[in-house]
């Protein structure tokens, strides 16, 4: 039992977005390094996205390393699905945005072919 527990502490990672606040998270102390040399798994800097004048996501800094789980925590209208959104390519967003090396929207089809993604 210990074992597992040590396992969950040392490779989830819980990101809270609270309503009406920035996130400034991170992982590691890495450069943004992208999928090609095995680092990083997903790194977002400044990351921002506005649906007229409401703020989803307001300057999110994260950087996940290859072999991490993520769980992204808050209330209804924090940001969650719109993060996931700009992950999954799916929605235009402002900041830097790296998907195993790739940029989710410029290079959503060959992102895709090694992302699953289930809602």
């Amino acid at each position: 039992m210990a074992a597992i527990e040590h396992f969950h502490r040392r490779c989830t990672q819980w990101l809270n977005f609270p309503r009406g606040f920035s996130v400034k998270k991170s992982h590691t102390s890495q450069s943004f390094a992208g999928h090609s040399n095995g680092e990083n798994a997903l790194e977002a800097h400044g990351l921002r996205k506005a649906f007229g004048t409401t703020v989803a996501l307001n300057g999110i800094d994260l950087r996940l390393e290859e072999g991490r789980i993520l769980g992204i925590i808050g209330p209804n209208g924090a940001g969650k699905t719109t993060a996931l959104n700009a992950i999954l390519g799916l929605i235009p967003y402002q900041g830097a945005l790296q998907v195993l090396g790739r940029d989710p929207w410029t290079q959503r089809d060959q992102l895709m072919r090694d992302v699953a993604f289930i809602a």
